[in-house]
């Protein structure tokens, strides 16, 4: 699980008041200021899987379209220095 980007939140069992295990439900906290932080540190595809995560969602979000597609000129052109 990676802790960037979900938080887990213990929960204690009340369906069975013998339970010593605790639930667990995971929220994603996927949002575009986590992406902007991952193409800050140079994390391209963890923000490129932000962005595809947000877009299934929201498919017609025009900024999150936006965004993605500078990302993946940015990733084009890491790639090409790379190499280069």
């Amino acid at each position: 699980m990676e802790t960037q980007s979900q938080t887990a939140v213990d929960i204690a069992s009340s369906a069975d008041s013998d339970a010593t295990q605790n639930d667990k439900i995971v929220i994603s906290m996927r949002t575009s200021t986590m992406a902007d932080i991952f193409v800050s540190q140079g994390l391209y595809d963890k923000a490129m899987n932000v962005y595809k995560e947000m877009l299934s969602s929201d498919p017609e979000n025009n900024r999150l379209l936006q965004r993605r597609k500078e990302l993946e000129m940015l990733i084009k052109l890491k790639d090409k220095q790379d190499r280069g």
